[in-house]
């Protein structure tokens, strides 16, 4: 009786395992004539979405038809998706004043996918003047660095070495500055590489030093002059301010006056206390960061700029033979570069953790703060791996590369970044945020996501 038991729990725990979540609420905001969002409520916690969509009088609701999109799992957590109200995909490329029908669908492990779930939306008419002109970037100085008395570091052929050297030249940006040569022509796949060094310039503070009333931090010797520029990060916790008000659930990290990685302006109360300001210094009419609390976990602020050195990971072919400054490489230069490769083993979905180069840990909650570091002659590439042929629909790749918010003066310099191309793919080939980054000079090839469609069979029987 005992072992009938046992086999009945096992087949019910199965059977509840293959259940997909299920979506519904499902309501529409940010609607343009080409984009909309989608937001919606999940039954359970989910690890995969993606969302199906038709133009009218088409339906998608019985999780076939239309065309799929995919999106990236929340790479914020390395965790499940949220579960609940307020998860949101947003889709793209729609047909101005059009009607659709659209079906997120989530799964909790990417073989059972919810459907049934599907609202209509009215995409807005194209404007006149579209498309318009946009927004001109904020440019700063890129160049590369003066690396002279800089120590020189050679990385073994198969890079195991590579993450420790890093590591230890973080360390030491304070007072000394490193070039790291990787080796050129070799491939190598002992990644992900992700940074565990936390920068050393960083100044901590506790929630206590915080003054709510007169809107404060204490920090003994702060070495701030009126005016001068502030970063925030914190590790498992919550900025100043960021706590009061805080709805259920959301992140405390979009939340509040003062926004990790965002640039602030210090005021100078005395030696040893601040207030912070946003926008603008407080004498060029900046606006004070009103803190109603003392945040939590642990905090820090770092000075900008950064009193840093800088950190050039390279190709170990001399300059003298690579692409000189300021000319854009192409897949012919491969010889002469250092290839990052990601082995077919961390295919398994855009995953933090699975990131090839992270210029930080793969957890979001501890923010290393890494800064003045740049990449030059390095390759960035995915393996040919067995699983993209196994079906029209594979995992994509996770990122090649991820640049959080809460990093500055990151720089891809003569760099390529590619995929084997369909039938593999990659949603997110790079996660890209953060203060002074750029790509530049720089190759990106076979960076797709494939969407597969069907047009059915027509069968004819003979005698």
């Amino acid at each position: 009786m005992t072992n009938k038991l046992l086999i009945c729990f096992s087949l019910t725990v199965l059977s509840l395992r293959a259940q997909a979540p299920t979506v519904s609420n499902i309501t529409f905001d940010g609607i343009s004539h080409s984009v909309v969002r989608a937001v919606f409520t999940a039954s359970a916690k989910y690890y995969w979405m993606r969302v199906r969509y038709i133009a009218a009088p088409g339906t998608c609701t019985g999780g076939t038809g239309g065309i799929v999109q995919g999106s990236s799992y929340n790479a914020s957590n390395n965790v499940s998706l949220h579960q609940g109200d307020g998860n949101t995909v947003v889709v793209g490329g729609l047909t101005p004043n059009t009607a659709y029908q659209i079906c997120p669908e989530i799964s909790s492990d990417f073989v059972n996918w919810s459907s049934g779930a599907g609202a209509t939306v009215t995409t807005l008419p194209q404007s006149a003047n579209h498309p318009t002109l946009p927004i001109p970037p904020k440019t700063f100085d890129s160049s590369y660095p003066d690396t002279t008395g800089y120590a020189n570091v050679t990385i073994a052929n198969d890079c195991s070495n590579f993450m420790p050297q890093l590591n230890s030249a973080i360390a030491n940006q304070m007072a000394n500055g490193t070039v790291i040569n990787l080796p050129a022509g070799q491939t190598c796949t002992n990644g992900p590489y992700n940074v565990t060094q936390r920068a050393p310039d960083l100044t901590f503070f506790a929630s206590s030093a915080v003054n709510t009333t007169q809107n404060s931090i204490a920090s003994p010797g702060h070495g701030f002059i009126e005016g001068n520029g502030i970063i925030f990060g914190n590790t498992y916790g919550c900025l100043p301010g960021s706590l009061t008000g805080l709805a259920n659930g959301a992140n405390c990290n979009q939340h509040g006056s003062l926004i990790p990685g965002a640039l602030y302006y210090v005021h100078v109360l005395d030696a040893n206390t601040i207030q912070i300001y946003s926008g603008a210094s407080q004498t060029n009419g900046g606006v004070l960061c009103s803190l109603p609390d003392g945040g939590n976990g642990t905090e820090y602020f770092v000075h900008w700029p950064r009193p840093l050195k800088w950190i050039v990971i390279r190709t170990s072919t001399p300059d003298n033979q690579f692409a000189p400054v300021k000319t854009r490489v192409n897949p012919a230069w491969e010889p002469k570069m250092a290839n990052l490769q990601l082995a077919p083993a961390f295919k398994q979905g855009v995953l933090n953790q699975y990131v090839l180069m992270s210029v930080s840990d793969s957890d979001g909650h501890n923010m290393d703060m890494t800064a003045n570091i740049r990449f030059v002659g390095v390759e960035f590439s995915y393996a040919d791996a067995p699983l993209s042929r196994s079906s029209s629909d594979p995992i994509p790749w996770p990122a090649l590369v991820r640049v959080p918010s809460y990093s500055q003066s990151i720089i891809f310099d003569r760099c390529w970044f590619h995929n084997p191309g369909t039938p593999s793919r990659v949603f997110t080939a790079i996660y890209w945020d953060g203060m002074n980054v750029g790509i530049i000079d720089s190759y990106l090839d076979g960076l797709e996501y494939f969407k597969p469609f069907y047009s059915g069979l027509n069968l004819t029987k003979v005698n």
